[in-house]
């Protein structure tokens, strides 16, 4: 097998010993793979170097140790994990260290150091080798996993837009892990008191809950416009249950935070259309006081579709509700009045309690809005028209802000 020690056979002692040195370092490189299952070759010189220490009774120089940080960052770029690294160099050195009496009794013209001296140039050579090695390793490392968070990024924005060949998403989704074939769930996390990046901790808290789901569904999470975007990849119930964890999760470390959640879409547009839907459920959220697990596209279906067409929200209440504004109490007291009537289900005494009104008081109320509006809520047809101008009401911010002038009765 060869490996990179070999081009630095220069640097041992020479003579008839070299061939056996040699034979000798390229099996406790063999035997350090084995250990540590990492490939000899990210030893480079060490094995050589540390020979040479020993020998000579030395440390090696700065300059030499510096070229280790190389063998760490290819480590890196090749996916071997650092317990591995470090366990192939430390198993080389006690290894080696079997070696130490062969090494420093043939060596030619070189007095050899005594053997606790010899002991001590090993192992400070191996602590700055290993030190080198891993402040490389680290270094690429983070470098990667910069380079993985914009790619990452990348991926998603295209994907979030639908942008691409068709078939070219879907082959890019497998190396995150996603089968666009599936259905999928994405979900928007948003705090008012700062934006989301890479370096927030919310995001390893989201990825962490989803690798606690049961199952673990695939799942892909990252940050887009100062928001956590987490996509799930699942049906219906088990996406909406695998949303419903992060939220849990993310609320116990910032308990401000908004969800929008679109519904779970099949097909490469999926999670373009579950991400606009989410999108759409987050402006909700901010308009109406959220209900703490979050603002789903699946409860919210009626409210997206008024949502959607601005024109109609303001028809609706113009031709509705504009004739409370000549109660006493102006429109807004209309507004509460009737709100308060429908939550409770037409019950005059849970209405009256609820508005600190006695029962008499409040029939008379609902009566003359009745009268106003020339709506029979005790009809369902007429009830629904009341409670989707109420919600029209709602998502204009009606009567605290005032609708066009060209919508008006």
């Amino acid at each position: 097998m060869h490996t990179a020690f070999v081009a630095d056979r220069t640097s041992w002692p020479t003579g008839q010993a070299s061939i056996p040195h040699y034979e000798r370092l390229r099996n406790v490189a063999t035997g350090a793979a084995g250990d540590s299952g990492a490939r000899a070759e990210l030893l480079g010189d060490f094995l050589s170097d540390a020979a040479s220490a020993i020998i000579e009774g030395r440390r090696l120089s700065p300059r030499r140790v510096e070229r280790y940080q190389q063998q760490g960052a290819t480590a890196a770029r090749d996916g071997v994990d650092l317990s591995a690294l470090i366990d192939l160099y430390l198993s080389a050195a006690w290894r080696l260290w079997r070696e130490i009496p062969r090494l420093t009794a043939s060596a030619s013209g070189v007095r050899p150091a005594p053997l606790l001296d010899a002991g001590e140039s090993m192992l400070r050579t191996t602590d700055d080798v290993v030190a080198a090695v891993a402040a490389g390793y680290q270094h690429a490392n983070a470098a990667l996993v910069s380079q993985s968070a914009a790619t990452r990024r990348e991926f998603v924005d295209d994907l979030l837009a639908n942008h691409g060949e068709v078939g070219e998403l879907a082959e890019r989704a497998l190396a995150f892990g996603l089968r666009l074939s599936a259905r999928h769930r994405v979900a928007i996390i948003h705090r008012a008191s700062e934006r989301i990046d890479e370096t927030n901790a919310l995001l390893g808290y989201a990825s962490e809950a989803c690798r606690g789901l049961a199952g673990s569904p695939p799942f892909l999470t990252t940050t887009k416009d100062g928001n956590l975007t987490v996509i799930v990849e699942g049906a219906s119930d088990a996406s909406r249950a695998a949303v419903a964890r992060v939220g849990e999760t993310l609320r116990r470390a910032a308990p401000d935070l908004m969800l929008g959640v679109g519904r779970s879409r099949a097909g490469e547009s999926g999670p373009m259309r579950s991400f606009r839907e989410a999108t759409e459920c987050l402006r909700l959220a901010e308009r109406f006081p959220a209900e703490e697990a979050g603002a789903y596209a699946d409860d919210l279906l009626i409210h997206l579709s008024l949502a959607r067409d601005p024109k109609l929200l303001e028809e609706l209440v113009a031709n509705v509700l504009t004739p409370l504004e000549s109660l006493r109490g102006g429109a807004q007291d209309g507004v509460a009045t009737l709100q308060a009537y429908i939550d409770h289900r037409g019950s005059a005494t849970a209405t009256a309690q609820a508005l600190h009104l006695s029962v008499r008081g409040l029939t008379y109320r609902i009566e003359r809005i009745q009268g106003l509006l020339s709506q029979d809520l005790n009809t369902p047809q007429d009830r629904l028209t009341v409670e989707l101008a109420l919600l029209a009401a709602k998502l204009l911010d009606w009567p605290h802000c005032p609708l066009n002038s060209d919508n008006g009765t």
